[in-house]
Order: structure tokens, then sequence, then C-alpha cells
């Protein structure tokens, strides 16, 4: 693995999970005595708890590396970035507290989608352009539609010559940017990405990749263990007429590329109770 020590700045795209697990807290409340006038009663304190670890150490010990990350972003040595696709995931989940956050303070920017879904595929309903459309919504009942976000991603996989043309005839009424344009044209990057993946569930990381390398990223900066194994073996391929030229890496591998051996220490505590004084 090729480091980046002669790099001054290194650009990176953060997945999604890179974002959820920044937060390193939760909320808690602890019962506490306290004096009042003669009297001494039990109130409930509200603050705040180190997240459960999770029950794969390796794992955990991959988001503990977050911490470091957001260091070296706020220190101007990564250059942080999330797309709109990115963005719209995070919807998904719950409002983060962001009061012990290991991103808190970094500058994170918003590059540009190769393809803004928006403009190809129209709905009225916020919810159906967030939704991903996979398994676990079709299972849940979740609005469905060719505005979510994997048929949308199925859809451009698929996209032949012809409609390409097509849609190119109409690219101002489309709005489409030069760099929308020239995503089109270059479509079969997107598409031999998407020729790895067996399940329509990773169109998502293919297509984050794809806005990695459309963006010259140095990094595309994932929890995921499937991407990082596949871009490998893809460069090692020697007969593609194509290759990836993003790194694809989980945070401790980032951190040897950068030439940090060692992540910094975690200063929250999973067994201390936190009010809200001391993390804000």
């Amino acid at each position: 693995m090729t480091g980046s020590m002669n790099r001054a700045v290194v650009k990176v795209l953060l997945d999604n999970g890179i974002i959820s697990h920044a937060e390193f807290i939760e909320p808690a409340i602890k019962t506490q005595e306290l004096l009042w006038g003669s009297h001494k009663i039990l109130e409930p304190i509200h603050g705040f708890r180190r997240k459960p670890p999770h029950e794969n150490e390796e794992y955990q010990r991959q988001i503990n590396a977050i911490f470091t990350i957001g260091r070296l972003i706020r220190e101007g040595r990564i250059s942080a970035y999330i797309s709109n696709e990115i963005q719209f995931e995070s919807y998904r989940r719950r409002c983060t507290i962001k009061a012990f956050n290991a991103l808190k303070g970094c500058n994170i920017s918003k590059c540009p989608t190769p393809i803004e879904r928006s403009k190809l595929r129209k709905t009225i309903s916020f919810s159906e352009h967030v939704s991903k459309g996979g398994k676990k919504d079709k299972a849940t009942g979740v609005n469905l539609g060719s505005a979510n976000q994997i048929p949308f991603m199925e859809w451009l996989r698929d996209l032949d010559e012809p409609t390409i043309h097509r849609i190119l005839e109409y690219r101002e009424k489309l709005d489409l940017t030069e760099f929308e344009v020239e995503s089109l044209r270059t479509i079969e990057r997107y598409k031999f990405i998407c020729s790895r993946f067996r399940s329509p569930e990773n169109l998502p990381d293919a297509f984050h990749l794809w806005t990695a390398e459309r963006n010259q990223m140095d990094v595309f900066l994932t929890l995921e263990r499937k991407l990082p194994n596949l871009v490998k073996q893809i460069k090692e391929e020697k007969n593609n007429r194509l290759t990836i030229t993003t790194e694809v890496l989980r945070p401790i591998e980032f951190l040897c590329w950068m030439g940090v051996k060692e992540p910094d220490e975690v200063t929250i505590k999973h067994d201390k109770f936190y009010n809200f004084f001391e993390v804000y």
C-alpha cells in the first residue's frame, strides 16, 4: 500500500457509516441524591454515557480510529467531503447528539454527485427520494418507487448508448452540468464497478466509489469490509481495461496509509456518566 507522506492535503470522501459512528455517546439518566433544604431527595439527572462497545472488537477499533481522523481533518491534513447521496443516507438514521462527536469542528465540504438523482427521477415525496429501496424497505412497507436510491442506480447501470444520447440531447432542459454530462459520457466506469457486485443492495457503494473517482478523491473512507477487498482484487487483476484509481480504505488502514502508527486514545470512558457541561 502506497503511503501519502509526500501529499500536503489528502482528499477523502467519507461514507455514511463514518459519519454515523463518529458520535461516541448516547443519552443517559442517572439518579442522584440531592440536598433540598434539610431534605435529601432522589432526582433523575440527564446526561450522557459512551455507547456500548460493538460486539466485534476489530470493528470497534475501526470506529475508535475515526477520533484520530477527525483530528487530522481539523489540522488540515485531510480535506473531507460528502456527497448528496451520502447525505440522503444520513436522513434515514436518528439525529446525532453532536456532543462528543469525533468529527466535531471538522470542515466537511460537499462534492458534486456524478448525476443528481432528482434531475432524472422526479418525485414529490421526500420519503421516496430518501429511501434506499432495498430489501429492508420492502419488508417494512416503506414507500417504494423509481426515485428510490437503488432503482435509480440500477437504471443508471443499465443505460444503453441510444438512451444516453437522448438524455444528452435534453441536457439543457434537464439542467445537467458539464460534470454530469461528462459522467454520462464516461458511465462505463460506473458500470465496470457495478459488474463486480452480485446484489443491487451494494449499488450505493458502487455509486459512492464512482463519485470519489469522478471528484479525483485520493481515498474513499468506509467501515465496510467487502468494498476494500473487492477493489483490492480489481487492482490486482492484470487483464482489466479499466481499473480503480481511488484507494478504498477502512479507518485503521487509512491511518497507516497516512503514516500514523498509533491512533489517538478516545478519552471518553465507558463506565462514566457525563453531564451536559462536561461534553459541550
